[in-house]
């Protein structure tokens, strides 16, 4: 009797959902409302994310690819020293669009002019790199300034009894700007299996500014031939300690001359005014 009970159960459930269960027109029905409210949704984003950013990227990918390999790699290595404000298809679609900005100007203008189309064609291309050079020469500003105060870091860690990474860690936490920029990349380069003196080396030539590659020099030197690096660290703090201090002084030295033409152009006349102004008027009323 109660087997039967059970079994009437089952059959009762299962004729329900039978029952109960949407049809196939029904399924599709569901599968397409689903498909036109995700178009809906997809047509409510904004053209900015459906069509600019798409094109600019398929754009930027074009630009590099065609792009010859020995002007990307040189562009590659620029952006690398000024610490890559911008990606190498950025920038070569920036250098384009500056081009044919400036380029087309005399067109514009109703005075078609072949020959500055063509210079301010060249001036597009090359107002990027001016940029890039500037960036460049600031963060090459900023390393060397602070260097010193990095290696008195390093010195004193490792003094301390830190490994040469370990106070490379304390730099990287310690400070700020490229400094613990580059000093970070070299931490991942050998937690990735580089060797030292290649992270150091490619630490070198992100820099490249001479104190950067004296230092480096001198810590790959000392690690092959087993020298203290506490030793060579201490002696790379003076030497670079004594070098800001004469370039100070060469700043300082250079300083009168540099005066002199404003003072010649513009004080000098202002005091010869003032002085004989009154002198040359009352000679006039004499007269």
């Amino acid at each position: 009797m109660e087997i039967a009970m059970i079994w009437a159960f089952l059959m009762g459930v299962g004729l329900y959902f039978v029952i109960a269960a949407p049809s196939e027109e029904v399924l599709v029905a569901k599968q397409r409302l689903a498909d036109i409210n995700s178009r809906v949704e997809q047509k409510g984003d904004s053209f900015k994310e459906r069509v600019w950013l798409p094109f600019l990227k398929s754009t930027k990918q074009r630009l590099v690819f065609i792009t010859p390999t020995r002007l990307k790699n040189t562009w590659a290595d620029r952006l690398s020293k000024a610490g890559k404000p911008i990606e190498l298809g950025t920038y070569i679609w920036y250098k384009v669009l500056l081009a044919f900005l400036l380029g087309s100007v005399p067109f514009i203008l109703d005075s078609p002019n072949m020959l500055l189309a063509i210079l301010l064609f060249g001036i597009g291309l090359y107002l990027p790199d001016v940029w890039l050079k500037t960036k460049t020469n600031e963060r090459q500003l900023q390393l060397s300034r602070s260097l010193p105060d990095v290696l008195d870091v390093l010195t004193v860690s490792v003094e301390a009894g830190l490994g040469f990474d370990g106070a490379v860690q304390k730099v990287s936490e310690k400070f700020s700007g490229p400094v613990a920029e580059e000093f970070g990349t070299y931490l991942k380069e050998v937690r990735l299996g580089k060797k030292r003196a290649d992270a150091l080396r490619n630490l070198s030539l992100r820099a490249d500014i001479p104190e950067m590659r004296s230092f480096t020099a001198a810590i790959i030197q000392a690690d092959a031939l087993g020298v203290s690096i506490s030793k060579v660290l201490r002696v790379q703090s003076d030497q670079l300690r004594v070098k800001r201090r004469q370039a100070a002084e060469e700043k300082a030295m250079k300083l009168p001359i540099k005066m002199l033409f404003p003072l010649v152009l513009f004080i000098f006349p202002t005091i010869f005014i003032v002085l004989l102004g009154p002198v040359l008027i009352q000679i006039m009323q004499m007269q």
